[in-house]
């Protein structure tokens, strides 16, 4: 499972450009600032009722390589 979300995260990371740059993507991921508020909003109410097991640990599990692997192409 590991494989797979580090394959996931890199994947989802070279696609972040890809969208970025395409016109019909780039504008649906274009969201107001009352949108994002809203959407910030909405997380902190999940973040406050979820368990951190449900919410941090698989996240971070990942972040995890994603930090190391910055670290490693610094260096």
């Amino acid at each position: 499972m590991t494989v797979i979300g580090a394959l996931f995260l890199l994947a989802s990371l070279l696609a972040g450009f890809w969208v970025n740059q395409h016109a019909t993507f780039a504008l649906i991921f274009t969201w107001s600032k009352t949108t994002l508020a809203l959407c910030l909003i909405a997380y902190g109410l999940s973040a406050s009722v979820l368990p951190v097991w449900l919410l941090l640990a698989p996240r971070d599990y990942l972040v995890t390589f994603l930090k190391i692997g910055v670290v490693v192409l610094l260096a």
